[in-house]
């Protein structure tokens, strides 16, 4: 009688796994893949030393099943921090970080961040979020950069999976002085 107990907790703990690996998770109907992608959105002109920069990120559900994101909370309301944001100049360095990033670096680093919103997002649906680079890097040095984000896909079954967006390319021209009348 041991053996055949000993046999059925063994069957049912796996069926318990292969039940909980099948359900909806945050990976896509084809198993493995992501769950969202991302896709960057920038000027399509040249900007000039000191003007403030916009991106939309649009993150799209890929999966057959509605998916939920927690809305990290950042410098003002619509400026979410669950973004990975590369910054990278013409030479392939990073761009310096402004003092409002640093200090939320270091602040994220003393205690974690809570968040009470979020929103779902259903099969194929998308969400944009605006996001103001110039806040975040100091892009006060006329030349190209290229941006690219990511965000880690929660749940996951591989801790650290992130989604990269595409990378797009903005142009830092020099302000025009001002001509005297």
């Amino acid at each position: 009688m041991a053996v055949r107990e000993v046999s059925m907790k063994l069957i049912t703990g796996l069926l318990l796994y292969l039940l909980m690996i099948s359900s909806p998770s945050a990976t896509s109907p084809l198993g493995g893949g992501p769950a969202f992608s991302l896709t960057l959105r920038g000027p399509s002109r040249p900007v000039k030393v000191g003007s403030d920069i916009l991106l939309i990120v649009t993150i799209t559900n890929v999966t057959d099943h509605d998916l939920n994101f927690v809305a990290e909370p950042g410098p003002t309301l619509d400026q979410p921090l669950s973004y990975d944001i590369s910054v990278r100049d013409e030479k392939g360095r990073q761009a310096p970080p402004t003092p409002l990033l640093r200090g939320l670096r270091e602040q994220s680093t003393q205690k974690a961040w809570r968040s009470n919103s979020g929103y779902a997002l259903a099969p194929s649906k998308s969400h944009e979020e605006e996001l103001a680079i110039t806040k975040f890097y100091d892009l006060s040095t006329p030349g190209m950069y290229t941006i690219q984000v990511s965000r880690r896909q929660i749940p996951s079954r591989n801790q650290g999976d992130s989604v990269n967006s595409n990378t797009i390319t903005i142009t830092i021209t020099e302000s025009q002085p001002k001509t005297a009348r």
